[in-house]
């Protein structure tokens, strides 16, 4: 079964963002259509607590098609 929490996406230009997630998966590819954006499920230092977020870990530019 899968454990849905909603967590906040910091980085790219999802940032800010809070979404769906599965806490079984680690990472999640997202496009805008010229790049690719590579989030890690990982923690934040709140002050109280720790809580889980999607960080940026990598961006990666889409190759151009040929006409």
């Amino acid at each position: 079964m899968a454990r849905l929490v909603v967590i906040e996406v910091l980085g790219g230009p999802l940032d800010g963002k809070r979404v769906p997630w599965n806490l079984d998966a680690e990472c999640m590819v997202w496009t805008d259509g010229s790049r690719l954006y590579q989030h890690a499920l990982d923690e934040q230092w709140t002050g109280k607590r720790m809580r889980k977020v999607l960080r940026l870990v990598q961006t990666v530019p889409m190759p151009k098609r040929k006409q």
